[in-house]
C-alpha cells in the first residue's frame, strides 16, 4: 500500500518500507516482510521514501504503537 502511489507513476525506492523497533541497540528489528502479522503492543516504523538520483531524497519514519481496540458500533 505504501508504494502504490509511486508504482502508479513508474517509480519505486530501494529500501524496506518499514521495520519493527527493538528494545536493544539494534533498532531495525526483523522480520521485515509484507506477510508478517503484527500483534498488539508492537512498535513499528513505517518508512516509505523516494530518491531521485543526483537530485534529492525523502524518507519519513513515524513510530507507531499497535493496540487492540474494539470497533465502534
Amino acid at each position: 500500500m505504501a508504494r502504490r502511489a509511486l508504482w502508479d507513476v513508474g517509480l519505486d525506492y530501494r529500501h524496506g518500507t518499514g521495520h519493527r523497533v527493538a528494545c536493544s541497540l539494534y533498532v531495525h528489528q526483523g522480520p521485515q516482510s509484507i506477510g508478517t502479522r503484527i500483534g498488539s503492543d508492537n512498535n513499528l516504523l513505517p518508512g516509505p521514501g523516494y530518491y531521485s538520483d543526483d537530485k534529492f531524497g525523502i524518507h519519513i519514519e513515524n513510530c507507531v504503537l499497535v493496540v487492540r481496540k474494539s470497533p465502534k458500533r
